[in-house]
């Protein structure tokens, strides 16, 4: 990546969490509906089309990172 790596996982790293803030009230929606395991709200989330930043299926994985990301923005 060289020099410009630092800048680029900066930048990346703002994406990643634009996108979990804008997700957070679908997540919050869900939970509202009794979805609460990642496994479940993978499911939910691609039952209603919602991609994920690249545009993917979403999987237990995916999901959990996001709350991470989301939970540590809480944190800050």
């Amino acid at each position: 990546m060289g020099r410009n790596a630092a800048a680029l996982n900066t930048k990346r790293g703002e994406q990643a969490d634009d996108y979990a803030a804008r997700l957070r009230p679908v997540l919050i929606e869900l939970q509202a509906e009794g979805i609460t395991s990642v496994r479940r709200t993978a499911e939910a989330l691609n039952e209603r089309g919602v991609p994920t930043i690249t545009g993917g299926q979403w999987h237990p994985t995916t999901v959990q990172r996001v709350l991470e990301r989301l939970n540590s923005q809480v944190a800050q």
